[in-house]
Parts: C-alpha cells; structure tokens; sequence
C-alpha cells in the first residue's frame, strides 16, 4: 500500500504530461519565466517546493489548458 507521500512523489513535468498529455512547452517555459521560476523546477517534486512555488506551479497548470473559465480562490 502506497503512503500519501508517494503520491506526491512524482516530479512536476511528469505531472504536467498526466494531466495535459501532450502540451506546448515553449509556452511551458514562458509560463515559468512569467513567474520567475527557473527550468529546473520541473525536475523536482511538490515535496520539495515552498508554499509559493507549489502555487505558482499550479497556476502555470491551469494556464497551460488554455480554458475560458479559470476560477481562483482566495486570488491573493
């Protein structure tokens, strides 16, 4: 049986693949650089990110599918 950390255990360009399949990564890489986070963050795993690291990486997520409608909560 896995323990939850396992299944945070995945790094973020493997979760990227997941849950968009194929993707654009030139705009991968402008998303990042609009955040200010480096390439390399996608070697890493949530695990290893700060509070602000796994936010902005869950924004450049939702960006990535291109929807109409992106609702935030708490936007600040």
């Amino acid at each position: 049986m896995e323990s939850s950390n396992e299944l945070f255990n995945i790094n973020i360009e493997e979760d990227i693949k997941y849950y968009l399949g194929i993707y654009d990564r030139e705009k991968l890489f402008e998303l990042l650089k609009a955040f200010n986070l480096d390439n390399k963050i996608l070697k890493k795993c949530y695990l290893d990110l700060s509070d602000s690291e796994k936010r902005k990486i869950l924004l450049v997520i939702g960006l990535m599918c291109e929807s109409r409608i992106i609702i935030l909560n708490q936007p600040t």
